[in-house]
């Protein structure tokens, strides 16, 4: 767990500046990469839009949507609660994949 010190250190650190303690997707996947690389070694991970978006779908992540001034709803923008990329469990998966195991099974 970080402490709300080591998360402010950290977005200083990489020039994350919340809106509201809201980030983007692309700085919370800076965020994930720079996490994977500080918790795990793994320098030069990337994290997709696309695995954002499979967490969201799972629970493990809530995406915010942006309001515009007009009052619409912003259709592709995202936004994260940075406290929640902190959050987020990145450890790589043990054991079977699903696929495998489905695979093996049928």
């Amino acid at each position: 767990m970080y402490t709300e010190n080591q998360m402010q250190a950290a977005m200083s650190e990489l020039a994350i500046v919340p809106l509201d303690s809201y980030i983007t997707s692309r700085e919370a996947r800076t965020l994930i990469a720079w996490r994977a690389g500080k918790e795990y070694g793994l320098e030069g991970y990337q994290c997709s839009e696309g695995a954002l978006r499979q967490r969201v779908h799972t629970g493990a992540l809530k995406a915010h949507q942006l309001e515009r001034a007009d009052g619409t709803i912003h259709p592709r923008l995202h936004l994260y609660d940075y406290r929640d990329i902190f959050r987020l469990r990145i450890a790589p998966r043990r054991g079977i994949s699903r696929r495998r195991h489905t695979h093996a099974q049928g």
